[in-house]
């Protein structure tokens, strides 16, 4: 790019802010060099591209609200089809160790260790409550010793 592109550019700008006209030989030389036309071109298009309005929505207020509702009718269907699932699984996962547990005590009373077990089961059911807030105290005077919340 020589000296006469550089000045005809800068007289583009003074022309595109609406500054000065070009002049003849200015017009002349924009006709002749393709990198000049190109330059002008160009603001044209990054002025057309800046000008545009941002996209607004074409939905009335009332039709955002009953999207809105349709969207939160969504998300609770699927929010309970995910809890009946979870509670599914809990189930199962429920009877596989109630059956473990209650053929494990049924093979403890076949080879008479049963009332040995019994009393433990009783032992611990007095015991345990008793147990569990004292472990349960000393977890949260621990935390507030260290200062976590």
């Amino acid at each position: 790019m020589n000296e006469e592109c550089k000045r005809v550019q800068e007289r583009i700008i003074d022309e595109f802010y609406d500054e000065n006209n070009l002049k003849k030989d200015e017009l002349k030389h924009l006709n002749e060099c393709d990198v000049c036309l190109n330059f002008r071109e160009n603001l044209v298009l990054m002025e057309n591209s800046l000008s545009r309005k941002p996209l607004e929505p074409e939905a009335s207020e009332d039709e955002l609200i009953f999207i809105e509702e349709l969207v939160r009718e969504h998300l609770k269907e699927r929010n309970s089809e995910e809890l009946s699932r979870h509670l599914v699984n809990e189930l199962g996962t429920f009877i596989v160790v109630a059956t473990i547990m209650m053929s494990l005590t049924g093979l403890l009373f076949y080879f008479d260790i049963g009332p040995g077990f019994i009393q433990v089961q009783i032992f611990g059911l007095f015991i345990f409550p008793l147990i569990i807030p004292i472990i349960g105290g000393l977890e949260y005077r621990g935390r507030n010793i260290k200062g976590d919340s």
